[in-house]
């Protein structure tokens, strides 16, 4: 790979980037993106701009997910009257990896630091076509690797 960034998760926009590859196993979680932005401030980036660059290969490692939350919804009808609601879950364990073979073709619709927690970061991902259900991904990892070999476009505001 030509570019590489180390621990620098924040350099970077997720937001509204399709996986098109995604697997978990001992304990290096491995994705590989589409439409990734590379902030200014990233020491590779001499465009000083944000750009979106070709695709993305992230690798985190020694990591643990903490948990997998199912967000909830609520459904109205026209006249705002509550119809149906549905809870967030939290997942069991024997539901992850059910959602590991999905992450293929998913939309990640943020990444960023947890609130919560210190060394942590929080995935969320649009998995499904027809049916899309949103899941919010906790993983703590030592290290983050990311990897590509072009820019693309600079990032038009507006």
């Amino acid at each position: 790979m030509k570019f590489k960034s180390v621990d620098a998760l924040s350099q970077f926009s997720f937001r509204n980037a399709t996986i098109h590859q995604a697997s978990f196993e001992n304990e290096v979680w491995t994705m590989e993106l589409d439409g990734t932005i590379v902030k200014a401030e990233n020491e590779n980036n001499t465009r000083m701009e944000d750009m979106y660059c070709g695709t993305l290969f992230v690798r985190l490692k020694e990591v643990k997910v903490e948990q997998i939350l199912e967000e909830g919804y609520k459904y109205y009808d026209a006249n705002d009257v509550l119809k149906e609601e549905v809870p967030d879950t939290i997942l069991s364990l024997d539901e992850y990896k059910t959602i590991y073979q999905a992450l293929e073709n998913a939309v990640i619709f943020d990444m960023m630091p947890s609130k919560d927690k210190e060394d942590t970061w929080e995935l969320g991902v649009d998995i499904g076509e027809e049916d899309t259900k949103t899941y919010w991904i906790t993983l703590s990892f030592s290290k983050s690797i990311l990897e590509w070999d072009r820019y693309m476009n600079p990032v038009k505001e507006g």
